[in-house]
């Protein structure tokens, strides 16, 4: 079973980004991270998850918007 508690290299890991994107979310507000008393962020797994989904819905509609408007192509 997987640890209901993640560092912030374990959710850049997870969204395949990098750990500097992950404190951008989290500065942002976008992404809830709680800091441990030596100041070390970290998330909670379900938060992660809901964020990933979002993130995933997100994607999906701006790819959506991206090819409905795109150039069109030469005849």
């Amino acid at each position: 079973m997987s640890s209901p508690i993640m560092t912030t290299a374990e959710v850049a890991r997870l969204l395949d980004v990098v750990p500097n994107t992950i404190r951008g979310y989290e500065s942002a507000g976008l992404l809830p991270a709680d800091r441990t008393a030596t100041g070390v962020r970290v998330f909670r797994r379900p938060d992660v998850e809901a964020f990933a989904k979002r993130r995933s819905a997100m994607h999906a509609v701006t790819s959506d918007r991206r090819s409905a408007t795109g150039p069109k192509k030469e005849q």
